[in-house]
C-alpha cells in the first residue's frame, strides 16, 4: 500500500479511482508481442522461476541485449516483483508458452512473429488464427463459418513463407527481405 500512495494511486484507506481506471485499462488492454529468433532464444533457455538477480546474471552470461529483460515484462511474457527485503522474484506468464509454441510452429524462423491478442486467443484454443488458412491445403473444402484473409502477398515469396506460419502476423525482418 505504500508504494501505491507514493504513487498517489492510493488513500488512506483504499486505492483510488485513477488506479481502478488504471487497473481496468490494463485488463483491457493486451500488448503486441514481436518475437525475434533472440527473444525466443532467450525464452527458451532462461529459467522460468527465480530471482531477478539470478536472471540478470543468466542474460549477462550469454551477451544478450540489455533491454531483454524490460521488453519480456513489457510485452507481459515475464512477471517480475516489486522488491522486498529478500529482493525481487521472476516468473515466466502463460503467455511466455503460448509465445514459444507459435515459434515452434514455424520450421525456420529467421525472421520476426507479431502476435496480437486474436492469435494468443486461437493459440490457447488450439486453433490457427483468422488469416491463417493460406497455409491450408488448396484440396481441403473450406467450412461456410471460415472467414477468408484480406491478406495479399505483396512480394511473390512472402506468401510462400506465410505458408509455414499458422498465423496472421509473420513478417520478415529487413534483411531477410528482398526490395
Amino acid at each position: 500500500m505504500k508504494l501505491l500512495r507514493e504513487r498517489q494511486l492510493a488513500d488512506e484507506n483504499s486505492v483510488n479511482d485513477l488506479s481502478r481506471e488504471l487497473l481496468q485499462i490494463y485488463r483491457e488492454s493486451h500488448p503486441i508481442v514481436y518475437l525475434t529468433p533472440e527473444i525466443v532464444s532467450f525464452l527458451r533457455g532462461m529459467p522460468k522461476i527465480g530471482t531477478l538477480d539470478e536472471l540478470v546474471n543468466y542474460k549477462n552470461s550469454k551477451l544478450y541485449e540489455d533491454n531483454l529483460v524490460n521488453a519480456l515484462q513489457a510485452t507481459r511474457l515475464l512477471l517480475i516483483s516489486p522488491a522486498t527485503e529478500s529482493g525481487r522474484a521472476f516468473t515466466t506468464t502463460p503467455a511466455d508458452k503460448l509465445a514459444l509454441r507459435a515459434a515452434s510452429m514455424i520450421p525456420v524462423f529467421a525472421g520476426t512473429i507479431i502476435l496480437r491478442k486474436e492469435d494468443f486467443e486461437a493459440l490457447k484454443a488450439g486453433k490457427r488464427s483468422e488469416g491463417s488458412d493460406a497455409q491450408a491445403s488448396p484440396m481441403r473444402k473450406e467450412s461456410p463459418n471460415s472467414v477468408r484473409p484480406s491478406w495479399r502477398p505483396t512480394r511473390p515469396w512472402e506468401g510462400l513463407r506465410r505458408r509455414y506460419c499458422p498465423f496472421t502476423c509473420l513478417q520478415t525482418s529487413s534483411k531477410f527481405s528482398r526490395r
